[in-house]
């Protein structure tokens, strides 16, 4: 992640590219044939459309490095949306969680993100994220979280609703089943009283509500693990962490920006919803 410093700004015929203050994420890095010199790709968060720059270690403040992982909030970019079969998955300004890292039929790594105001999957190409999303924060579970059940996910047990869409519960604790070799949690439904036993890789069902010493500022916790927290093991590489170690290649066009094609259907990656809810959600592929 960089930073425009004070003053500078880019306006490509009439189009605001970015200005003093914001920020923006590498996608790649190349040499420009004809005087070798250091260039790079950037997709600026506030209005989502690419930049290339030269000199770019001289010309921007690092910030820091974007190495996605499991749990990790985005959000989508201005200008992106994805529409499969006239239902809307994503939109501009939509949050979603990195929910699943799996390869393609063709090898290619991918990233998998859940809308928390859908309930669908979108699929990107994870050495692309930061052409469709920028980095939020990172999201840590632990006991006494407060999560939230997505649309499409609800659990009913004998008739008997233990949560619906919208519900909020409170984690109570992480263990490990070993009949299934899974980590798993307990959550206490505040709305019905009842408690449910769910999959602790969460992200694909719930979503988390933000800490209140968080969203006043306060440093997010250390990532160590249960029984008081929960971490993913899964984690991504992909450029986008800092200007060093992005693949080199030809600069794409300067103020380039598109939303994503309608989506398709991808039908290696059908959700496959913990064994203990109902979930309606399916998998897009957003190819940009």
């Amino acid at each position: 992640l960089i930073e425009a410093p004070p003053g500078m700004n880019f306006v490509d015929d009439g189009i605001d590219i970015y200005r003093g203050g914001d920020t923006g994420t590498v996608s790649r890095v190349y040499h420009e044939d004809s005087t070798r010199e250091e260039c790079a790709e950037v997709t600026w968060s506030r209005t989502g459309r690419k930049s290339g720059e030269s000199c770019p270690r001289e010309r921007f403040k690092f910030l820091r490095r974007q190495n996605l992982a499991l749990g990790d909030l985005l959000e989508a970019l201005p200008g992106r949306e994805c529409i499969l079969g006239g239902v809307e998955h994503f939109k501009a300004g939509d949050e979603g969680t990195v929910s699943r890292f799996r390869k393609g039929a063709d090898g290619e790594e991918l990233v998998e993100v859940t809308c928390q105001r859908t309930g669908k999957v979108g699929t990107v190409v994870l050495s692309t994220w930061m052409e469709a999303f920028r980095f939020v924060r990172r999201q840590a579970l632990e006991v006494g979280d407060t999560i939230v059940a997505l649309p499409g996910v609800e659990l009913e047990d004998d008739g008997v609703q233990l949560y619906g869409v919208g519900d909020e519960g409170v984690v109570t604790c992480f263990y490990f089943e070993e009949s299934t070799g899974e980590d798993r949690m307990e959550v206490m439904w505040i709305r019905t009283g009842r408690k449910s036993d769910e999959s602790a890789r969460w992200m694909r069902w719930f979503r988390l509500l933000l800490r209140t010493s968080i969203a006043d500022g306060a440093s997010p916790p250390s990532a160590s693990r249960w029984p008081n927290r929960f971490v993913g093991n899964g984690s991504g590489g992909g450029a986008g962490g800092g200007i060093a170690g992005a693949a080199a290649g030809p600069p794409h066009p300067a103020s380039g920006v598109g939303p994503f094609e309608e989506g398709v259907l991808d039908p290696s990656s059908t959700s496959v919803p913990s064994e203990h809810h109902t979930s309606k959600n399916s998998s897009t592929r957003i190819m940009l």
